[in-house]
C-alpha cells in the first residue's frame, strides 16, 4: 500500500495571555479599525503595539517621577 506523505508540525505555541477590553461606541471601534488599516495592521496587532507601546510609556513616566 502507497500512504500520502503527512507533514505533522511538532512545534508548540507559547501560552498567550487575552486581554480583553469594551469598546464603548460604534464610532470608537471605528476610529481603532481605520487606524489599524491606516497603518498596515490587523485590529489585533494595532492593538497590541500600541496598549504596549502606552504601558511602557507610563511605567517610564512613573519611574523617571519617583
Amino acid at each position: 500500500m502507497n500512504y500520502p506523505k503527512v507533514n505533522v508540525s511538532r512545534s508548540e505555541r507559547s501560552q498567550s495571555i487575552t486581554i480583553q477590553a469594551v469598546i464603548q461606541t460604534p464610532q470608537d471601534m471605528d476610529a481603532i479599525k481605520q487606524a489599524a488599516e491606516c497603518s498596515g495592521m490587523s485590529v489585533s496587532s494595532f492593538t497590541r503595539f500600541h496598549v504596549l507601546a502606552a504601558a511602557r510609556k507610563v511605567v517610564s513616566e512613573h519611574v523617571a517621577a519617583s
